[in-house]
């Protein structure tokens, strides 16, 4: 059972959903036709984060979040601690974002097997950040399941140190509310305060999305799928993050609010997100 102290809302299950769905975030992944999938697909203001690809630069990822917050976006580029080269560069995104009118980044340590610069982890990008740009908000991540190359005990140990420089923890993909749920309330019952936000995949195929998982090391959560085929619903096979935002909803909860793992997949966001808050009426 959940600890209902720890929860962080009183709303009933179908006003939390609301909440979430009027307002998530979004990500997306740094394509050339991205800025036109956002544009043709979202209405500004809506808060766009932009991943960092291991195959193009921080300067590309910057320059996307920037031309999106042109559009009257809340963007939120992403900085990979393994691929930056040093303070100086961070320095200077710091500047350009400024400039551009953005005020928050999203902090990862990033896939490369070895470090491209000085920073080898997240929280040595995330504190000369906070000193480079106090204002600066800053989110950083967090793994209800196990990360495939680091302890838990480590894992527990780092978000606590980025949690005295950060804002918020977004979740990893996952696709066991249960397992979600624990995380959430654990990052409380371990005394972070920080904004809690919980992940979740677009309505993608599930082929697809099996790659996905794999290919982010959380192929273990995607069999979860298997046993659950009310999650498999939407036509063609593809996953439905219904049920488990409702089961997120359904529980005492910290959880306060979610960010879609787009895939690019824009226009499927958006017609699941608007079946869910403006279901079509019956037939009479």
């Amino acid at each position: 059972m959940l600890p209902e102290a720890l929860t962080s809302e009183a709303l009933p299950p179908e006003a939390l959903v609301s909440r979430w769905l009027r307002d998530p975030r979004y990500e997306v992944m740094p394509t050339d036709d991205v800025v036109d999938e956002v544009a043709a697909h979202l209405e500004a203001p809506a808060t766009v984060t932009v991943t960092f690809s291991p195959t193009r630069s921080a300067a590309t990822t910057v320059s996307i979040a920037l031309r999106l917050a042109a559009l009257g976006h809340r963007a939120v580029p992403h900085l990979a601690a393994r691929r930056m080269r040093d303070r100086a560069e961070l320095e200077d995104i710091a500047a350009r974002l400024a400039d551009g009118g953005i005020n928050e980044v999203f902090v990862v340590g990033g896939d490369a097997d070895s470090p491209t610069g000085a920073f080898s982890s997240a929280i040595e990008v995330v504190r000369p950040l906070r000193e480079i740009s106090p204002g600066l908000s800053i989110g950083v991540a967090g793994y209800p399941e196990s990360h495939p190359h680091i302890p838990d005990a480590a894992m527990h140990g780092a978000l606590a140190e980025k949690a005295a420089y950060a804002d918020r923890v977004v979740s990893q993909i996952c696709f066991s509310p249960q397992t979600t749920l624990r995380w959430a309330c654990d990052v409380r019952a371990r005394g972070i305060e920080l904004d809690v936000l919980a992940g979740i995949a677009a309505p993608v195929p599930r082929g697809r999305l099996l790659r996905i998982a794999t290919r982010i090391g959380v192929a273990q959560s995607a069999r979860f799928l298997s046993g659950h085929p009310e999650m498999l619903r939407l036509g063609a096979g593809r996953y439905d993050p219904g049920p488990l935002l409702w089961a997120l909803a359904e529980a005492p909860t910290p959880i306060s609010g979610i960010h879609i793992y787009t895939f690019n997949a824009m226009a499927a966001v958006q017609r699941w997100r608007r079946s869910l808050l403006d279901p079509a009426p019956e037939a009479a």
